[in-house]
């Protein structure tokens, strides 16, 4: 068909533009029966009052009957209706609500075909980044289709945990790409909410590279050898190598010692088994008042600074094969009881100082003091489950340092 040329005319194709954006916007099986032009220019109001056969329009908005203006192009020379001659001009009239119908079906059999394939562990993860959007938006950023990109970030997620990898090495085992995994990539966000749901922590997009990299150790992930360390009072060596030296000579003068991961995976040292606990806390500045005030009377102390990195896993895990028992202290706050946890989790630690009763001592040796309010959802604690109890009733933080006279009190050896 040809659509006569007074149609044609440049000051009707608003007409046409409009008629072609009105049948796409309608629901397919709902026919249209009208059209309303607003803020018509003159010379439109007077096109469009010929196309209707009339001699003027009453105003810059007007209503437009469809089943009119079918009837008098059926009666003209171009013998078609309206939406005939719109997408003649304009292109073939799709359907919107129709394909977002479509669009949204094919995300959905997506998602549901990404669940069934991942590992039930993952199902979680999966199901957040679905409903919250995650996995759509940050594939939009990235260029990448969804399924592409989750698909990458499944194959990278099956591999957690691990037991002490180098970030772009299990990027390239995933993807077969080293930088796959590197910060600023879209892939890395879905792995970093991956070790979140993996270890029981909100999934929420760390914002920080030092948490970042405290939350990929949490899954036996490091960015490099040499800046994860732990640092440690009054732990000794078997071993003759250079790291069972440093630590002896540093246990010996009473002072602190941090030993990168690289000094752990090569040739770790020999710890000394011993029949005293192996104390963890959270804070370097126990460890600091250790040294200060028992120096070499201390009995072994290491420090996980905050959320345990990969190098405080690997020794707490070297020292528990020996024999020894972990103890583990720190913050009564939410990031505490998570530090606890994950340790109680890695290495069977028990509680050092850290149960609902010594939560209750501590709150009321402290009466006299302005408490500090507990903020942020307090996970349930894996040492004492009366704990988190206990933190989500009264809202009050401890600290550790405010423990400290009675930490060192355990921590003496004479």
């Amino acid at each position: 068909m040809t659509v006569p040329s007074a149609l044609t005319a440049p000051q009707l194709q608003f007409v046409w533009e409009a008629v072609h954006d009105r049948y796409a916007r309608q629901a397919a099986d709902v026919p249209v029966h009208s059209i309303t032009f607003t803020k018509l220019t003159r010379p439109q109001r007077d096109a469009l009052a010929g196309l209707l056969g009339r001699s003027r329009l009453p105003g810059p908005t007007v209503t437009v009957r469809i089943d009119q203006l079918d009837r008098r192009l059926l009666d003209s020379d171009a013998a078609m209706t309206a939406r005939q001659v719109a997408e003649l001009l304009c292109g073939p009239i799709v359907n919107r609500p129709a394909q977002r119908r479509a669009a949204r079906q094919a995300r959905e059999r997506m998602w549901d075909e990404l669940e069934q394939a991942a590992d039930p562990r993952l199902a979680g993860w999966i199901h957040h980044l679905r409903v919250s959007g995650t996995g759509t938006r940050l594939a939009a950023a990235a260029g990448m289709a969804t399924d592409q990109l989750v698909t990458e970030a499944l194959a990278v997620a099956a591999l957690l945990p691990a037991d002490g990898i180098a970030l772009p090495r299990l990027a390239e085992r995933a993807t077969g790409d080293p930088h796959a995994l590197d910060r600023g990539r879209q892939l890395r966000t879905l792995v970093l909410l991956a070790a979140l749901h993996l270890t029981g922590e909100p999934m929420q997009i760390p914002p920080s590279l030092v948490t970042q990299r405290a939350v990929l150790a949490t899954v036996g992930i490091y960015l490099d050898s040499v800046s994860t360390d732990v640092l440690v009072l009054g732990l000794r060596a078997d071993g003759t190598g250079h790291v069972d030296r440093l630590l002896n000579q540093a246990a010996d003068a009473g002072e602190p010692l941090r030993l990168t991961l690289r000094m752990l995976q090569g040739t770790p040292p020999s710890i000394r088994p011993t029949s005293q606990p192996l104390s963890v806390c959270e804070n370097p500045s126990v460890v600091e008042a250790a040294a200060a005030r028992l120096g070499g009377r201390s009995s072994p102390l290491v420090c996980t600074d905050g959320i345990p990195t990969t190098a405080v896993l690997r020794l707490l895990a070297g020292t528990r094969r020996t024999g020894a028992f972990v103890r583990v202290s720190a913050d009564f706050d939410a990031a505490g009881v998570r530090i606890t946890n994950l340790l109680a989790k890695h290495v069977s630690a028990i509680p050092w100082r850290y149960t609902a009763d010594t939560y209750r001592q501590a709150i009321i040796a402290q009466a006299d003091r302005q408490h500090v309010r507990l903020t942020g959802q307090i996970p349930d604690g894996l040492l004492d489950p009366q704990l988190a109890t206990e933190m989500r009733r009264t809202r009050v933080a401890v600290y550790e340092e405010q423990q400290t006279d009675i930490l060192l009190g355990d921590l003496r050896t004479d």
